[in-house]
């Protein structure tokens, strides 16, 4: 069986203007997993971590942390949970 998430996007979208810099991003993390984020300049790597460390707010989809809704005010809030790792450093 697998664990429950321990970070869950789903449906995740941001944009700048009339730019959809993420559109439906979905990603579960698990206790014990690395994942890394790969892709091209512009590919939205950045604006997806910015998101999870509380840097900026989705435009649409839910983040959840342990089940819970999940919309950190900034990185110092995201740095305060539990098993979150890399929060506040350069992503």
């Amino acid at each position: 069986t697998s664990a429950e998430p321990l970070l869950s996007l789903q449906g995740i979208t941001k944009r700048f203007g009339s730019f959809a810099a993420l559109s439906d991003v979905s990603l579960d993390i698990r206790p014990g997993e690395i994942h890394c984020i790969l892709g091209e300049n512009g590919a939205g790597k950045s604006t997806l971590c910015n998101l999870v460390f509380g840097v900026h707010r989705p435009d649409g989809g839910a983040m959840r942390y342990r089940g819970a809704a999940f919309h950190p005010s900034g990185p110092a809030d995201a740095r305060t949970r539990p098993g979150s790792g890399a929060a506040g450093r350069r992503c």
